[in-house]
């Protein structure tokens, strides 16, 4: 009951543990949202200009973006106004597809690291739950502290604590009544 006591209490402790958007997902989905407002953007401009054009111009804006030097034999031919119009256009949507890609590139690094973090966080909640567990169970109810030796610790032995379980191999143990230090009472002890 003391372990379960324990490990709501360490979870009570940790509002923000569990947390799934970090803030760096948060920066992302605001640059997603403006990279898509700029795309629809694009996307209306380009609608515009290209009802603007004829049959025969249309055509040539298609063909120009994989031969830039297509000769223009549409009547009537463009303008140079509306030849600055597609380079512009051509220009945006290159800069879109490169936002994008490293947008892209960004949203995976920040995936990867929240995995990496939730890792290190589960594993800091592990481990504390287990100190927590090897601290109640080794608690009297006499406002002392049971000691055990260290064979009795199944799991590792770290400047005298246990980080494990107590195992305890007779009925008689004393208790602390001063402070622990490196697995050294410090006060009385019987």
């Amino acid at each position: 009951m003391k372990k379960i006591v324990a490990v709501v209490l360490l979870l009570a402790s940790l509002p923000g543990c569990f947390t799934i958007v970090s803030r760096r997902q948060e920066g992302w989905d605001r640059a997603a949202d403006y990279l898509k407002t700029s795309l629809n953007q694009f996307q209306r401009d380009e609608e515009v200009f290209m009802n603007s054009l004829t049959q025969c111009q249309r055509e040539l804006f298609w063909r120009f973006q994989s031969n830039p030097n297509i000769k223009d034999t549409c009547k009537p031919p463009l303008t140079e106004v509306q030849w600055n119009w597609i380079a512009n256009l051509l220009q945006r949507k290159a800069v879109l597809d490169v936002q994008a890609l490293t947008l892209f590139e960004e949203y995976d690094r920040i995936q990867r690291e929240d995995r990496e973090d939730e890792e290190k966080r589960r594993e800091a909640l592990a481990a504390w739950a287990r100190e927590l567990g090897s601290r109640a169970s080794r608690v009297s109810t006499q406002n002392g502290q049971t000691v055990y030796s260290e064979d009795e610790c199944i799991g590792p032995v770290i400047m005298g604590q246990c980080h494990g379980s107590i195992l305890p191999k007779s009925d008689y143990h004393p208790t602390c009544y001063g402070t622990m230090l490196n697995g050294q009472c410090t006060g009385p002890m019987f």
